[in-house]
């Protein structure tokens, strides 16, 4: 999947003037939980795509 240059410009915007100016708020609790929720998502995109790795070697 890739994102489109209207996606993209947008998520700058949201990461650098949004979200950026927002963290300084959080709480040290909400940073936490923002980053496990991170990891968590990033652990299961590469489960993901090491299954599409392993389904890639069977069927050929």
């Amino acid at each position: 999947m890739e994102l489109s240059e209207t996606a993209i410009k947008e998520l700058k915007e949201v990461l650098t003037v949004d979200i950026g100016e927002a963290v300084n708020d959080f709480s040290d609790q909400e940073l936490n939980e923002f980053g496990t929720f991170l990891l968590t998502v990033g652990v299961n995109a590469l489960k993901v795509r090491a299954r599409q790795a392993e389904n890639s070697k069977h069927e050929e």
